[in-house]
């Protein structure tokens, strides 16, 4: 998961990365949060949306 986030971070030159994760789903939400995902509090279609700050994420790696 670290690995695409980086791919994705290099390659693509995104700010941000946003996701839906199946309300309930705690398995994925643990893994998603385990690399810096945060749920946003807003819900699509039943899925609960996470959002990574890749700017910030990147600030925090270099401190």
């Amino acid at each position: 998961m670290v690995a695409a986030v980086e791919l994705i971070r290099e390659r693509h030159g995104c700010r941000e990365i946003i996701l839906g994760v199946t309300e309930g789903n705690k398995v994925a939400e643990r893994l998603y949060e385990s690399v810096g995902f945060h749920r946003t509090g807003e819900i699509d279609a039943g899925e609960a949306i996470m959002r990574l700050d890749l700017e910030q994420a990147t600030t925090e790696r270099q401190d």
